[in-house]
């Protein structure tokens, strides 16, 4: 996944998300009187919010996790370019190793929608847990399903640029609350042909008294569920999307 995808998503308007999460996460932080001296973003892709937050904070130690190589290899290299010294983690976050304790770990842009099951969903909140120190926070944000069966379903032109045409055709099965997207780049050549690209992403919708559910499972206190960060606002279920804010007791 994103191994063919990656240069693409670093180039779109993807990484503008991490972008805006980063500039008004100093401020939130602050608000909600939460300090820091060490974070780990799982599913970091090519890092875009680590090197924000590095900058923004200098004396923060920063690292990442993605289990895509080519995302991490991205992320080195755009670290390399500013002559930041984040550290990058190729690891499946579900259940992730780095051998040390934060005091914070993010994670954004519905990453976590990409756990399909309660069971693996559990492994996550329990490696994250166990990488946490005491009082710790763990903050993500995560698809509703509401949003997944209203906005993924359907065909429609993602981005178009003059270097490549990228096209999103998606579906929603309210059985298992799965939303599936097939992704069709056509990438321009040196020589004036496109080359087509294909990739299929799947998300899971979960309730929030399931993820409450969970999250509680593994000794989380859960501190606020939001819908929007600027300005803070409470999350109902039919939002499109949630930030939670859990701390480990």
């Amino acid at each position: 996944m994103y191994e063919n995808f990656a240069e693409i998503y670093s180039k779109g308007e993807y990484t503008s998300y991490s972008q805006s999460i980063s500039e008004v996460f100093p401020i939130l932080l602050n608000y909600l009187k939460i300090k820091s001296n060490n974070i780990l973003d799982i599913a970091c892709g090519e890092g875009t919010f680590c090197r924000n937050i590095k900058i923004q904070n200098p004396l923060i130690e920063v690292e990442g996790l993605d289990i895509s190589n080519k995302m991490i290899e991205l992320a080195n290299d755009k670290t390399k370019d500013l002559n930041l010294n984040i550290k990058y983690y190729v690891q499946n976050m579900i259940d992730f190793k780095t051998n040390k304790q934060y005091d914070l770990i993010t994670s954004w842009f519905d990453s976590i929608n990409y756990i399909n099951s309660e069971e693996e969903l559990n492994k996550l909140f329990k490696s994250v847990y166990n990488h946490l120190k005491k009082n710790g926070y763990f903050i993500f944000d995560i698809n509703s399903i509401y949003a997944l069966s209203n906005i993924w379903p359907g065909e429609r032109i993602q981005n178009e640029n003059e270097d490549f045409i990228e096209i999103h055709s998606g579906d929603f099965n309210f059985e298992n609350n799965i939303a599936t997207l097939k992704i069709i780049i056509f990438k321009k050549l040196k020589n004036g042909t496109y080359k087509k690209i294909e990739e299929y992403h799947k998300e899971k919708g979960y309730t929030l008294k399931t993820i409450k559910n969970i999250l509680r499972k593994n000794n989380f206190q859960i501190i606020n569920i939001y819908s929007c960060l600027d300005p803070l606002i409470k999350a109902q279920e039919n939002d499109n999307r949630y930030y939670i804010f859990a701390k480990k007791d």
